[in-house]
């Protein structure tokens, strides 16, 4: 039930020494309306929810306990979460306003926070924003966590963050990632990171995780200093890498689930892109995946997925070698609506155990023609055999 305190005052006492009320079930809830007072002057256990829009002040001599409920106060700071709850506003923490999330008891739990496109926003300055308690599973449903830094969360023993058909978004370059974050999501409903041309360093090991059959959307981001796998999933995971720039401080590998470029993906720095995932990978229209002075080791453990797919219908998405080193450690691989631009000096490189196939122009069963570009410079092929299936294909 929905107690709103409408009035200008509103003034809760009891009876005597002793006296003590307790509100409410855990889905019982007071709102106090913006303009409205509420003053506590007894004793007020709370195990539903109190949301203060207005004034709520406690008396001297009175005890305010919501241990076992949930305290938001919207003007200040916000307290603890200790069971599921709804957010109906924006929420903006600070290191003086924090948001506190623990499971009751030693067992821990889960507690999941719902909202509709409501943001829970990090404010500049670092500083521990919000708490996650001991053995206790935080999911934030159609939510967005703004403003994301991970110094500002604690986690404490056992305890996990996953995001829900929800947004993690930054507003400045982040450093010192270490720990995982899940996302979960379905194609209709995926989870996004927004990063708002900003960077996220991943030198401290920490990664994106995708729940089985989610999608994850990753826009606008550099991925920092990568050395292993920051995005990780299961084979019927999927992410899609939009206008993101990788710095390889090393191998980045991607070893399960579905790799889907949906506009831009550059791979600069030092090192190689190491996909070994049973599943193709597929190129949006008129979207590239660039190999700047690094390599591209394609592997996957599955004969039968040893393609690269561009969706657009007669506009041939692009893998574009920029003095790069493409290695097809497979014995055959298919372009299907994908051109294979080559510049500066660039090398394709079979298995090393006999010359591997790529196979050009055999995307008309599809309606989508690929091909082989070398648009300056020189191309060298080593162990590598190319099937092209008219004079279109090169």
């Amino acid at each position: 039930m929905r107690y709103p305190i409408l009035g200008v005052f509103c003034l809760l006492t009891g009876f005597g020494a002793e006296a003590g009320i307790l509100f409410g079930d855990k889905n019982s809830s007071i709102i106090v309306e913006e303009g409205s007072t509420f003053v506590i002057a007894s004793d007020l256990t709370v195990t539903g929810t109190i949301v203060n829009e207005g004034t709520l002040t406690v008396d001297s001599g009175a005890s305010f306990d919501y241990s076992c409920g949930t305290f938001i106060d919207h003007g200040g700071h916000i307290r603890t979460f200790n069971h599921n709850t709804t957010i109906y506003k924006d929420i903006n923490l600070s290191p003086v306003s924090l948001m506190t999330i623990a499971a009751l008891g030693d067992g821990g739990g889960t507690i999941t926070l719902t909202g509709s496109g409501q943001k829970i926003t990090f404010s500049d300055g670092g500083g521990v924003q919000l708490v996650i308690g001991d053995n206790t599973a935080v999911v934030l449903s159609n939510l967005e966590l703004a403003g994301f830094q991970p110094g500002a969360i604690s986690l404490g023993d056992g305890a996990s963050l996953t995001i829900s058909s929800g947004v993690l978004s930054l507003n400045q370059d982040v450093w010192s990632f270490s720990y995982p974050i899940t996302f979960v999501g379905s194609l209709e409903n995926p989870s996004y990171v927004r990063g708002n041309s900003k960077l996220i360093d991943f030198y401290d090991e920490g990664a994106f995780v995708i729940a089985n059959e989610s999608v994850l959307q990753i826009e606008d981001i550099t991925f920092w200093r990568i050395n292993g796998e920051p995005v990780q999933m299961d084979d019927d995971g999927a992410v899609c890498f939009n206008n993101c720039l990788f710095k390889l401080d090393g191998d980045m590998t991607i070893s399960q689930g579905h790799l889907l470029i949906g506009d831009t993906a550059t791979f600069t720095g030092v090192g190689s892109l190491i996909y070994s995932s049973p599943s193709s990978i597929r190129l949006s229209a008129n979207s590239s995946m660039v190999f700047n002075q690094v390599a591209f080791i394609y592997g996957s453990g599955d004969d039968d997925a040893n393609e690269l797919i561009g969706d657009g219908i007669g506009e041939a998405s692009q893998i574009i070698l920029d003095d790069a080193q493409f290695y097809v450690q497979v014995p055959s691989l298919s372009l299907i609506g994908v051109t294979l631009i080559s510049k500066g000096s660039s090398k394709l490189y079979g298995t090393g155990s006999g010359a591997s196939e790529i196979n050009f122009g055999d995307g008309y069963t599809y309606g989508r023609n690929s091909k082989l570009l070398i648009e300056d410079g020189i191309l060298e092929m080593y162990d590598i055999v190319c099937n092209v299936q008219d004079a279109s294909g090169v």
